[in-house]
């Protein structure tokens, strides 16, 4: 069958199928490339809010931690500061010849 035809025929079949296997390849890659996509979107966002949910978590457990620090050096610094103030309120007095028991 194919010895009968001419040569230009022959080429014109072979692009043909050429040019139906591209366009077969290109809406499949098409078709796939769709789906990826919506998969990727869905990963990058899915993903981004949990690391930001995480950077949240985070930031507010050092906040916390910070404040049980602040609430432990206050209540040392207020000891300390009581105690300095009891002393010079002492020594004040003595100086200024004030009954102090």
């Amino acid at each position: 069958m194919w010895s009968n035809v001419r040569i230009g025929r022959k080429l014109l079949a072979g692009f043909g199928a050429m040019l139906a296997v591209t366009l077969a390849l290109g809406t499949a890659w098409v078709f796939q490339s769709h789906g990826l996509t919506k998969e990727l979107e869905s990963a990058v966002n899915v993903t981004a809010r949990k690391q930001h949910l995480a950077g949240e978590i985070r930031t507010s457990s050092a906040e916390i931690l910070a404040s049980e620090n602040a609430i432990v050096l206050g209540s040392v610094w207020c000891r300390k500061t009581s105690r300095l103030f009891v002393r010079s309120s002492i020594a004040w007095a003595r100086r200024w010849r004030i009954i102090v028991r």
